[in-house]
């Protein structure tokens, strides 16, 4: 786990040490350097795999350098099939650097892992960058006036400072719709995310940039109607058990819930010595953490639990403006970048369960949006009255609406149809949020509709969650609080080859984490396996309504970006305990708090 910077231009050199300065907490060992002409490139390391020196980087050979961030679980099986010797055997890094010598941009084909890298071809004085199958690691790069340059956080570019920083106001709307940045964009309009699945090939002789994808997750939803459960089992187990491939003590993050639950359970009935930990809060409303605790004692592992008190959470909220380097407004990074400080006292690495309700139609909006879909199916005419309802009335409709979901995964649910009668039913309740946020900006657009249509609607759902809210947000918000705090997060229920198997698994017998229940029940107590989702919920209208509401007035109150009626308004409906949808004033609120730390 590491972070990298490099790229083309002629001012580079003398600032690549300050950027790897700014990415400094992505890997604690000494920062290292490659300089070639007015190309550079820097790495900060956190050794996971091969503690030795011999797996510094960048590293090269007679004519590739790679800057590489992240693990290849199978880098063992690929040494193997190059016939690589013993020095190969340890060093994932020398056996990717030996894999794309050989085998060039199709080794991509071959590697299990989260990744983000970059290869230098010293010959032709271009560069070739590659993301991993679901976006686990990120990139950025910035291409203007000749310069190419890429890092692994935005960070590296305040740090270099020599950037455009116009605003993207399409990123903004869609930030303040859903509290993440879309897929390929940033805050700033000329500096770009390489997205999921995708290579980048730049060469600066000819001033040219293609990128490419080179997996097709939607390929991959081909249902089959049967599932063969043993089959599931060793899919399962063997994704689980390829994310503790280390040679450092790992933890595992607990919540209680069945993703975190299933990936405890396997390792420990395979044997593996590792300590789980959670975060609770004193709100009995929201706290978990008793469920993760009896987990535990049912598998006989040691359990920490970390209570989350909104002392503490105030501390970690004036922290997510530095952590999380663009606005960012997933409340539930507050508890994750406080367990992911807690876990860092333990060990270098911490598995977290991500993914599972993307691939197993985990949340509860999935069967929320089908029934409506079907009840609009059924009552079709309902459309013309419903379009034809009075102001107030359709105000009200939307406030249920957004008020059930909130209005991040009401947007998600719009955003994953293309075409249909539910698109329709729900476009005039978008457009009337809309023209309520239009009061903050002006700019706001209506976010496009998403390039896809599968033919089941929860595929359609899960293809969405998968291709953008998993990598946008979820993976985001983990990536950065780990990395914060030098700690590498894995994923053990997203192997490739896990997810193809189960995407590909009849909708049906997927629905409510069928699959994970009954393999769950065969190790733990059914009270445990068989209890209502709570998800990663915490109770911060109740900390912002208290302790934290001095917040609001400190950042809200006294600024010139949003209508500042429109603003107080909005903060005084909330704490007159009147129907407000909280994930608006948050979102607001951290974009007005990166501002002040990035004197944006």
């Amino acid at each position: 786990m590491c972070r990298i910077a490099g790229g083309f231009a002629t001012d580079l050199k003398d600032k690549i040490k300050q950027i790897a300065y700014a990415l400094r907490n992505g890997g604690e060992n000494e920062a290292k350097f490659y300089f070639d002409q007015n190309f550079a490139l820097s790495h900060n390391r956190l050794a996971i795999i091969d503690l030795s020196h011999s797996a510094d980087q960048p590293v090269q050979n007679e004519r590739f350098v790679l800057c590489f961030n992240g693990e290849i679980y199978n880098y063992k099986e690929i040494a193997q099939d190059l016939e690589l010797d013993d020095k190969f055997k340890n060093s994932d890094t020398l056996v990717l650097l030996a894999a794309y010598s050989k085998w060039g941009k199709s080794c991509l084909d071959k590697l299990d892992g989260m990744f983000a890298f970059c290869i230098y071809d010293k010959f032709k004085k271009n560069i070739f960058i590659a993301r991993d199958r679901l976006g686990v690691k990120p990139l950025y790069y910035y291409f203007k006036d000749n310069k190419f340059i890429f890092a692994s956080e935005l960070k590296a570019f305040f740090a270099y400072d020599n950037f455009d920083k116009s605003i993207d106001q399409t990123a903004f709307s869609h930030y303040l719709n859903s509290g993440y940045m879309p897929s390929e964009q940033s805050i700033f309009k000329f500096i770009k995310k390489l997205p999921p699945a995708h290579f980048l090939e730049f060469s600066n002789t000819k001033k040219e940039l293609k990128i490419t994808k080179y997996y097709d997750l939607q390929s991959k939803f081909n249902t089959k109607k049967s599932i063969d459960l043993t089959k599931f089992e060793n899919e399962l187990e063997s994704s689980i058990i390829s994310r503790t491939v280390s040679d450092v003590e790992f933890s595992s993050f607990l919540s209680g819930g069945l993703d975190s639950s299933i990936t405890a359970t396997v390792l420990a009935k395979n044997g593996f010595k590792f300590k789980t930990i959670s975060v609770g809060f004193e709100s009995d409303k929201f706290n978990e953490s008793n469920y993760a605790t009896a987990v535990a004692n049912n598998l006989g592992l040691e359990h920490i639990n970390y209570t989350l008190t909104p002392k503490i959470a105030k501390d970690i909220i004036l922290q997510l403006p530095s952590v999380y380097d663009e606005p960012f407004g997933d409340s539930s990074a507050i508890p994750t970048l406080f367990l992911c400080q807690k876990a860092s006292s333990l060990s270098k690495v911490a598995l977290s369960s991500d993914g599972g309700d993307e691939i197993n139609f985990g949340y509860t909006r999935y069967d929320l949006n089908y029934q409506r879909y079907k009840f609009y199916k059924k009552f079709s005419f309902l459309k013309h009255i419903f379009l034809n309802l009075p102001y107030p009335l359709l105000k009200k409709t939307f406030e249920l609406n957004s008020k059930t979901l909130g209005i991040d995964k009401y947007y998600r649910i719009k955003d994953s149809f293309k075409t249909n009668k539910f698109m329709e039913l729900y476009a005039l309740e978008f457009k009337h949020f809309k023209n309520d946020e239009a009061k903050l900006l002006g700019i706001l657009d209506e976010p496009k509709l998403s390039k896809f249509e599968l033919k089941n609607s929860y595929e359609s759902m899960s293809f969405s969650d998968i291709s953008t809210y998993l990598s946008d947000d979820i993976f985001v918000k983990t990536d950065r609080a780990a990395m914060s705090v030098s700690l590498e997060v894995r994923e053990p229920l997203l192997s490739y080859k896990f997810v193809d198997f189960m995407i590909k698994i009849d909708p049906n017998l997927r629905k409510n984490k069928a699959l994970f229940k009954s393999y769950l029940l065969k190790h733990l107590p059914k009270e445990l396996v068989m209890r209502p989702k709570m998800g990663f919920a915490l109770p911060i209208e109740e900390w912002f309504h208290t302790d934290l509401g001095y917040l609001l007035d400190d950042y809200l109150t006294n600024q010139d970006v949003f209508d500042k009626q429109y603003i107080l308004n909005l903060v005084q409906d909330f704490r007159d305990k009147k129907r407000v949808n909280f994930s608006k004033i948050w979102h607001i609120l951290l974009f007005l708090m990166w501002k002040k730390r990035w004197n944006v």
